[in-house]
């Protein structure tokens, strides 16, 4: 499995997930398109009435007509972070319908109590499946490690066992990826899916085992 990094933000700074414009997230998501990846991870993000690092607003109608044109089109497989703002308010890309919105969760003793969730994670009926995100250890610019936490250390997860699903079954399309991690992750909170964690933590064994056609013990 190839992985490519492509910074969507501006070389002005940074100061928010919201920071990129919504022409540049485009650009991007072209370009990973046009070197064909398969699978495509979102770490980024912003609510209704935010703006870029330049004031100006996002254009949520392009954005979700790029992305499903990457997804239903080009049958790439795009997983987003959720959102840290600890509610059920919209956050996009994460909130359109073809992507995968994945919510963090942390070590818990109980499987089927709320706390699964980190409190600063958001939630809601557009979020489809969690990942541990928080305290996991993550590279530094300046080459070193450290403990992060929050949906973008989540989404990355998922998107890792998408690659691997995709790696064991090739053939396998995009809408089909994303069946098997939901209908494979381990259920948390309540039977099924609910909106404060989606279907469960993704569960790479199992997903990959699925996609290879062979029984997770």
């Amino acid at each position: 499995i190839s992985l490519m990094g492509i910074n969507v933000f501006s070389d002005e700074g940074y100061d928010a997930q919201a920071s990129a414009s919504t022409a540049d997230i485009i650009k991007g998501l072209e370009y990973a398109c046009e070197k064909g990846a398969q699978v495509i991870n979102m770490c980024l993000g912003h609510s209704v009435g935010y703006t870029d690092l330049m004031g100006q607003p996002h254009d949520d109608k392009a954005l979700e007509a790029a992305i499903n044109d990457a997804v239903y089109n080009r049958d790439v497989v795009i997983t987003c972070s959720a959102g840290n703002t600890g509610d059920t308010r919209p956050w996009y890309p994460s909130d359109f319908e073809a992507v995968v919105s994945v919510i963090n969760t942390k070590q818990y003793t109980n499987a089927w109590s709320k706390d699964c969730k980190t409190k600063g994670s958001s939630y809601g009926s557009k979020k489809d499946i969690s990942a541990p995100g928080r305290e996991v250890y993550t590279t530094r610019l300046n080459g070193s490690y450290s403990a992060c936490s929050g949906t973008s250390i989540s989404a990355p997860a998922v998107a890792g066992v998408a690659a691997l699903v995709r790696y064991v079954n090739p053939d396998l399309s995009a809408s089909a990826v994303k069946r098997i991690l939901y209908s494979t992750a381990t259920d948390l909170y309540a039977p099924g899916y609910d909106i404060y964690t989606g279907y469960g933590n993704v569960n790479a064994y199992r997903a990959v085992a699925k996609a290879a056609g062979v029984k997770a013990e």
